[in-house]
């Protein structure tokens, strides 16, 4: 993400915020980041409380299973595309374009990724406080091993990267920090709700898989 989108994003949410109510807004430290910030300031009813580094992948609800959902819809519809342009005798890899892929995103973002799961990764973040067991049927994720395989076919691809390779690229989920839990998340939230986090053991007894 560059710099200018952060500070498109910044004043549309502002805007679409209001002055009504009080927000805490949650963002990591990356440079692009701290210094829209900056120049795009929250209005006095917004809060922005940094994460401390090494602490996105553990606490941040995107990295609990929001972006993998996302990519596997948006993986299946990569696929069904190269089937349909084998089938014309056409190569997907000179057909495909950027207008493709945001179509395939906002498809799968809108229609595709199901509330029940952006809710479960939050509450797998710990953000806010958990009182109670979290009891929601997880969303299963459509299973591409056979789309896959009509793909080979089509194009009649005799070696083709394993299933799991191409939902997860290597190099494509690389962090921007280091993969170390920091505790400073617990002053954070303690801070604002004054409820400290659940212990391991009462985290274990009520983890269930998102999908």
């Amino acid at each position: 993400m560059t710099s200018l989108i952060v500070a498109q994003w910044l004043r549309s949410f502002y805007k679409t915020i209001g002055s009504s109510r009080k927000v805490l807004l949650l963002m990591d430290n990356f440079s692009a980041h701290s210094s829209r910030v900056e120049m795009a300031p929250p209005p006095l009813n917004i809060r922005i409380q940094w994460l401390p580094p090494n602490s996105t992948s553990h606490f941040r609800p995107l990295d609990q299973g929001i972006i993998q959902n996302l990519k596997v819809f948006y993986r299946k519809s990569w696929l069904e595309f190269m089937i349909q342009r084998y089938e014309n005798d056409q190569d997907p890899l000179k057909e495909i374009n950027l207008l493709y892929t945001v179509r395939w995103l906002r498809k799968a973002w809108f229609t595709e990724v199901q509330p029940t799961t952006i809710y479960r990764c939050f509450r797998k973040a710990k953000i806010q406080p958990q009182s109670e067991p979290l009891l929601l049927p997880g969303d299963p994720e459509p299973d591409l091993t056979s789309l896959y395989d009509s793909v080979q076919r089509a194009g009649h691809i005799r070696s083709a990267m394993s299933l799991e390779n191409f939902l997860n690229l290597l190099g494509e989920d690389e962090k921007p920090y280091g993969d170390e839990q920091s505790d400073d998340i617990e002053e954070i939230i303690l801070h604002h709700t004054g409820i400290g986090l659940p212990s391991t053991e009462a985290e274990e007894d009520e983890e269930e898989p998102l999908e």
